[in-house]
């Protein structure tokens, strides 16, 4: 029994990865439990927050496990994968978020959802991010959190759906999201201008997911009413200024994204230098475009300065401007390797 047990514990199964996981959570539990007894906290004593701490002690055990457990796969013609840390790191995380949801957690689950979503939309795990919401989802009814239900609903239900080709589910989740963010009358502001701005995001993901570019621009000014309509909230949303600057400059990516997929010059292509009005219509959607860049960068967004300096660099090439646009990507290049972030 004592050898079976060693085996289990030091195999490389997901199931004795998730189990050594799941050990190492409860011996932190038990030691936080121990020093509670002598007035110590040991998240107020990191000096961060319990999603920010979690987060923390989940990648750290993550590392471990790369270190120490490595799962070694042949490819015949290849020594190594470089699918396989990413995979693993995927295959963990939904693994202990089973476990969790077969103890009740549903609090636990959520705040994984909150830490770990983005990251899955960056490493471009679609598929996982809608499993995740899926069991998100479930504790959020659970939890009675409309908050949580429209985030996931637009975001992990909803986007993630629209980049797998599933845009009818994305369409129908997202407006789902939607509804249930405007149908809130808290008398809590930040709840309020929490909804507000999750409704905001669910209409520009409409805007960028309708089959024309009428529907899409209607979409992208409902979404700029539901975060204008924060100004009543002047007190309760002040917290939430970075937010709600990225969320505008992320309307006005949008909009330069989808006047220059009207120009068909968003990939690749110029536009014909005897075409004022499509001259004119790029230069707008420059303006739009580099506003979103510096707004992005007076909140310290890298990822999605990124990606604006990325479309207008585009934009600048798609004109004819050479020197502006060699200018923009070394500036984006600059962002990029400070960062660690890159276009995916």
């Amino acid at each position: 029994m004592r050898t079976e047990v060693k085996s289990f514990f030091r195999g490389r199964s997901i199931i004795s990865r998730v189990g050594r996981l799941a050990v190492f959570l409860g011996l932190l539990a038990a030691a936080d439990q121990l020093l509670g007894r002598f007035g110590i906290d040991i998240v107020k004593s990191a000096g961060v927050s319990s999603v920010a701490f979690f987060s923390i002690i989940v990648n750290v055990s993550l590392v471990l496990e790369l270190i120490f457990f490595p799962s070694r796969i042949y490819v015949p013609g290849r020594e190594t994968t470089n699918e396989n840390s990413q995979n693993l790191f995927v295959q963990a995380l939904l693994g202990f978020v089973r476990l969790l949801k077969n103890q009740g957690k549903v609090t636990t689950i959520l705040h994984i959802r909150d830490s770990m979503s983005h990251l899955l939309h960056l490493l471009g795990e679609n598929k996982a991010r809608i499993a995740l919401g899926e069991a998100a989802l479930a504790a959020s009814v659970e939890a009675d959190s409309t908050l949580h239900r429209a985030q996931i609903l637009i975001d992990d239900l909803g986007w993630a759906a629209h980049l797998i080709g599933n845009h009818a589910l994305a369409e129908t989740n997202i407006r789902r999201g939607i509804q249930l963010a405007e149908s809130v009358r808290s008398e809590d502001e930040r709840d309020l201008v929490l909804l507000r701005l999750t409704a905001a995001k669910g209409y520009r993901h409409l805007g960028m997911i309708a089959p024309d570019e009428a529907r899409s621009l209607k979409f992208l000014s409902q979404a700029e009413e539901a975060i204008g309509a924060l100004s009543q909230y002047s007190e309760a949303s002040s917290p939430f200024h970075d937010e709600i600057i990225r969320d505008r400059a992320q309307i006005d990516h949008a909009r330069a994204t989808l006047m220059a997929r009207s120009l068909g010059i968003e990939e690749s292509g110029t536009v014909p230098a005897n075409d004022r009005e499509a001259i004119d219509r790029a230069i707008s959607a420059l303006c739009m475009v580099s506003r979103a860049a510096t707004a992005f960068e007076s909140v310290a967004d890298h990822e999605r300065l990124t990606k604006a300096l990325f479309l207008e660099e585009r934009l600048h090439s798609a004109v004819d401007d050479v020197t502006a646009a060699l200018e923009t990507r070394a500036k984006r290049e600059k962002v990029a390797r400070s960062s660690s972030v890159r276009k995916l």
